[in-house]
């Protein structure tokens, strides 16, 4: 499978990450809007920082996993859809132009996250698993 790292600035339209492969994010990406989904992931997106721009919109599919890791800002101006599993166990994970999480599977929560908004009340649809 295909392991891909975002280490600078990118945009994109159509990506998929199939099961099995990993989107490694460092620096902002982001999702241009064509037809159907912008971003996909059937496999691992690890997040460390940075942002997720729109105006396209993110996916994870059943079985997929998006993985919020280290302390730094996760900011998104783009809406996510989860119909797999958000792993979010520190950091901040911050909403922006009034963007939303739409939780259909599994969001858990760790013990040192901060979810945030800003310039909006953007919800996170639940339901929230504290792990």
């Amino acid at each position: 499978m295909h392991n891909v790292t975002v280490n600078t600035p990118v945009t994109a339209d159509q990506i998929v990450v199939e099961a099995g492969a990993t989107l490694t994010q460092t620096n902002n990406l982001t999702l241009a809007s064509g037809a159907g989904d912008d971003l996909t992931v059937s496999g691992t997106w690890n997040w460390s920082g940075n942002y997720l721009y729109g105006p396209g919109f993110a996916r994870i599919a059943p079985g997929g996993w998006l993985n919020l890791t280290t302390s730094s800002y996760k900011y998104f101006t783009t809406d996510i859809t989860n119909d797999g599993t958000i792993d979010f166990q520190e950091g901040i994970f911050r909403f922006e132009d009034f963007k939303t999480v739409i939780n259909n599977g599994t969001f858990l929560l760790g013990r040192k996250p901060i979810l945030s908004a800003w310039e909006s009340w953007a919800p996170v649809h639940l339901p929230i698993t504290v792990a």
